[in-house]
């Protein structure tokens, strides 16, 4: 692992070759807004702010899956999962949905977004 981008967001004291030290497990992972998940931190060896580990150099590039048919079906397994979905005719509008369990327990697709 090494520290994202080479130095501290907060401080912004550089790494240069300095290997991260007591790596904490992130409780809630997140992802930075250049898109890279984050599940690792290191605390600043100058100020001590918790900065993103990253497992390799290159971001991950994140497809979202793409529907014309109907959703598949709600279920545990695809719990988080994200899903545009749009019409076969030119000119209809894509839906974005996030597949939820909700507060009874079962689960259902969750619209989070459209396009104009």
């Amino acid at each position: 692992m090494e520290f994202a981008d080479g130095r501290c967001y907060l401080c912004g004291a550089e790494f240069g070759d300095a290997m991260p030290e007591n790596i904490k497990e992130v409780q809630r992972p997140y992802t930075t807004p250049m898109g890279r998940f984050v599940d690792f931190v290191a605390p600043c060896p100058s100020c001590g702010h918790d900065v993103p580990l990253w497992l390799d150099k290159d971001p991950v590039e994140v497809v979202v899956p793409r529907s014309t048919s109907p959703l598949p079906p709600a279920s545990a397994d695809i719990t988080g999962m994200i899903m545009a979905h749009m019409e076969d005719d030119v000119g209809e509008k894509t839906e974005v949905y996030i597949c939820l369990r909700n507060k009874v327990g079962t689960y259902e697709w969750v619209e989070i977004g459209e396009s104009t």
